[in-house]
């Protein structure tokens, strides 16, 4: 079942804005009345008694404030959210000394409203014979079981109730009145408990920076990923896997992080070393050229080499890993390999890439 809301704002544009733009019932709400009068917009709060009312601070006649304390004078029990363009402490206090539920600033952003929105959903009594929140246990309902096994293998991908209506052909009240009744969560609320628990799972199993964590788990930007998860678990994500890790896996994972770091720094003073022989290459030919003119040419014209690496044989496994960690710092790198085929280069991890090639097979 999706709780009711009322909006008032005195501007149009604002009501048609908040209307369209947030997926209501992907958040397990629904609208059902909104006016740019706070006097109109009082007798219909009155008379439809909706599970919350989102009003503007500012309005005439009647401004948010005035509108919140008639309704609860006259007994409404609505969760009120007040929305206002600026803060202010005066009027903060008198909202929340009235009964206010939540103070939004505008513009009212989507990421910010279904965080709003969550909270509003979970302040709701719980039915005690629903499921628990934890999303991958079965609800018993084949139909809603197929699709929370779908959305369990693709929570990275973005998914609404009209998008999983079309696949399933079923009405987008029946898919959220299900997730309501078995699991007392909105589609919104199921995905971003699924994707938290995969990157519990994968902050802990996988040895992956926090950020790709986040991207394959549906959350490209990692600064909101972390929020997410540190709302979730009360904890940022990169201290989590700390406390989470065993003691065995962390250490192995910190060694590794150091030797990459150790390979990136030796590898970085190659295009420096390169340049000073270059220079010094460069300073010895134009001193040839003043005291030998043809012989001096003819190195002149020579091709210059590039900059190259011997691996030595047998194959040193961890002096080709410190390498191969190394490719994306090195702006041009190229392997001499006389031991090696390419597939034996391969076999270490090497790869070839845009920019990279080995020589001298």
């Amino acid at each position: 079942m999706a709780y009711r809301v009322y909006i008032v704002d005195d501007e149009k544009w604002v009501l048609d804005d908040l209307i369209e733009r947030i997926e209501w019932l992907d958040n397990g709400f629904t609208v059902v009345g909104f006016n740019t009068n706070p006097l109109l917009a009082l007798e219909e709060i009155k008379a439809l008694r909706p599970d919350v009312v989102i009003t503007d601070l500012k309005m005439p006649h009647m401004d948010g404030l005035k509108l919140t304390k008639a309704l609860k004078a006259t007994g409404v029990n609505s969760k009120i959210v007040m929305l206002t363009a600026v803060s202010e402490a005066e009027a903060t206090r008198i909202f929340y000394e009235n009964g206010g539920y939540a103070y939004a600033l505008k513009p009212f952003e989507r990421y910010g409203a279904e965080a709003l929105l969550e909270r509003l959903y979970r302040s709701f009594p719980q039915d005690s014979h629903s499921s628990p929140l934890d999303p991958l246990v079965p609800s018993g309902n084949p139909a809603l079981d197929e699709i929370t096994a779908y959305l369990a293998s693709h929570c990275e991908e973005p998914h609404t109730l009209r998008s999983l209506g079309g696949r399933w052909k079923l009405s987008l009240d029946t898919i959220s009145d299900m997730l309501a009744a078995h699991y007392h969560s909105s589609l919104a609320i199921y995905i971003k408990n699924l994707r938290m628990q995969e990157a519990s799972r994968m902050l802990q199993e996988a040895d992956m920076p926090v950020k790709a964590v986040g991207a394959l788990c549906g959350y490209p930007d990692y600064m909101r990923f972390a929020r997410v998860f540190a709302e979730h678990f009360g904890t940022p994500p990169s201290e989590y896997r700390k406390t989470a890790l065993p003691p065995a896996l962390e250490y192995t994972r910190r060694a590794k992080a150091q030797r990459r770091g150790a390979a990136r720094k030796s590898i970085s003073a190659l295009p420096i070393a390169a340049a000073i022989i270059n220079a010094a290459a460069v300073a010895l030919l134009i001193f040839f050229a003043f005291l030998m003119p043809d012989e001096s040419s003819a190195l002149l014209n020579a091709p210059t080499p590039s900059p190259s690496i011997t691996l030595p044989s047998p194959v040193d496994k961890t002096l080709a890993e410190r390498i191969t960690d190394s490719f994306d710092d090195a702006d041009r790198l190229f392997v001499t390999a006389e031991w090696a085929s390419v597939d034996d280069l391969r076999d270490i991890g090497w790869q070839r890439r845009e920019g990279l090639r080995p020589i001298a097979y």
